[in-house]
Order: structure tokens, then sequence, then C-alpha cells
């Protein structure tokens, strides 16, 4: 262990600092062992169950879908609104459609292309009859249609301004 790390560890006991704030701490390697193979293992103190997003609201499925799945819209460590899958958007028609221009080039594990046509079936998806059955419905009942204007731009089409449903995009 390195003296910084040992001063560090000495600290927090002094200072009745969890030790759980220490275990935050990434591994050191010694500048000998530079070629060592290193293993993170992550644990959760919860199963995700499954790992369809419409399907649940659980912490443990959204920890690890945030991993594997990105958003038109994310939060940056700042916890601010940044784009994702769509560099920039536009409010129309009083708020009551929202333009998504899309990020080009970007394509799935499977090599499909991502595109508005790829949003439209997700959300297509969690409008109809497969999305009310989970527990996502709810946040997105303010989605009347989802209209390709071309490969990467869609519109969601709104039955009424919703002021929260990019922050709920984030998410």
């Amino acid at each position: 262990m390195t003296s910084y790390l040992a001063k560090f560890l000495r600290r927090i006991r002094r200072n009745s600092i969890p030790l759980v704030a220490a275990l935050a701490i990434p591994p050191v390697v010694a500048p000998g062992n530079a070629d060592a193979q290193t293993v993170l293992t992550v644990t959760q103190s919860r199963d995700p169950q499954n790992l369809d997003p419409i399907d649940t609201f659980r912490v443990a499925c959204s920890s690890v879908a945030s991993s594997i799945f990105d958003g038109l819209v994310l939060r940056n460590e700042d916890l601010e609104l940044a784009p994702g899958l769509a560099p920039s958007r536009e409010f129309l028609d009083d708020d009551t459609r929202i333009r998504f221009h899309l990020r080009e080039c970007v394509v799935f594990q499977n090599g499909e292309p991502f595109n508005a046509e790829a949003v439209r079936c997700k959300f297509q998806r969690l409008l109809r009859e497969v999305g009310t059955a989970g527990p996502q419905r709810a946040n997105y009942t303010s989605i009347e249609a989802i209209e390709v204007v071309d490969d990467y731009t869609v519109d969601f089409v709104m039955n009424q301004p919703d002021s929260v449903l990019i922050t709920k995009l984030s998410g």
C-alpha cells in the first residue's frame, strides 16, 4: 500500500468518515505492475429482474441499463441535461411538438442503424399494449404519436405540452 493511501485511510478513521467512502478509491497499481490485469467486480443488493426499460422502475435495472442503453437526452456529471442520441431538439407548435435531430453513424450491436424509425418503433412499443403493462407508460401519456420526418429527424407529437418530458427522457 502506498504511503499516500495509508495516510488517507488513517485520516478517514480519525475523522470518522465511513469506510465505504474509502472503497470508492480506484486501485493503486505499483509502477512495476503496470501490465497487470485489473478486474473490476460490481455488486448490487438487488437483482434487476429484467433489462427491459419499459417494464421496470427498479433502481437495480436502471444502474445496469444506463451502462447498456443510450437515451435521446442524458444527464452529465453535474446532472444537467445534455445531448445523447439526439444532439439537438426544438419545440414547435406551441410546445405540442418536439423535434429531435438524431446522431448519425450510430449502429446497434447487431449492426442495424440507429435512425428515426428505430426511435419510432421503441416509443410505439411503449405507447401501445406492451407499454401499458409496465410502469413506465404513465410517464409518457402526454405523447400522442411519434412521426418520422426523415432518417435522422423524429417528432414527438404531444396531446398537451409536457414541461418535464425532456427530464423524463434523460432517465
